[in-house]
């Protein structure tokens, strides 16, 4: 899976067959997209502008990793590490019937020299009806349990990086928010002394210099 980065408006909650929490988000461009989350936890409403990091499952279809609600300054993370225990407990398995394996057919080389070889014979073919099969199938599975564990790594560190993207762009939209809301309120700040004085003051209250007001 690939993560993305997506801002823009949950235009509204759709209902989901399989009972996830889904809305569609317009962006600036004016194209829909459909997220979703598995967990139910509360992130926004209606018409909230949001960010959100998400896996792409289709073109216009995201499952939602991390999501900032930029309308109510609220982030919500939806990627939370799995338990891995069923991995570790395959690969202990594996482990353990491979050595058995290995142990037995030792054995039969060792009792071969010993006893006929038809009794040899037939004690490795036992060994290996009973215990190659399950030996294969532990180990495909703990292969498949790799790779799953691999992209969700991969997706992680996508997400961290992203995440980082979004925080920088929140705190510069933040800070020209703010020197908005300054040069609305008719305040500036003296070059010199950094105290405020009034916007059109030629002169600093605090310190007496000059202002540059151009």
């Amino acid at each position: 899976m690939i993560a993305i980065f997506l801002k823009g408006t949950i235009i509204d909650f759709v209902n989901s067959k399989s009972g996830n929490i889904a809305f569609m988000l317009e962006d600036k461009e004016k194209n829909l997209y459909y997220c979703y989350t598995t967990q139910k936890k509360p992130f926004g409403t209606k018409l909230d502008e949001v960010a959100l990091i998400g896996s792409i499952l289709t073109q216009k279809k995201i499952k939602i990793e991390y999501l900032y609600n930029i309308t109510r300054n609220s982030e919500t993370s939806f990627n939370e590490p799995k338990n891995d225990w069923i991995y570790k407990l395959s690969c202990s398995i594996s482990i353990i019937l491979t050595i058995i394996f290995i142990i037995s057919m030792i054995y039969v080389f060792y009792i071969s020299s010993y006893y006929s070889f038809m009794l040899s014979y037939t004690i490795s073919i036992i060994i290996i009806i009973s215990i190659v099969p399950n030996l294969i199938i532990v180990w495909a599975i703990t292969y498949l349990l790799s790779n799953s564990r691999r992209r969700g790594k991969i997706l992680q560190n996508q997400i961290k990086m992203l995440k980082d993207d979004l925080q920088k762009l929140i705190s510069e939209e933040s800070s020209r928010n703010n020197s908005n809301i300054e040069a609305q309120s008719g305040i500036n700040n003296c070059t010199y002394c950094g105290k405020e004085v009034p916007l059109n003051a030629r002169f600093c209250t605090i310190c007496g210099n000059e202002l540059n007001n151009e």
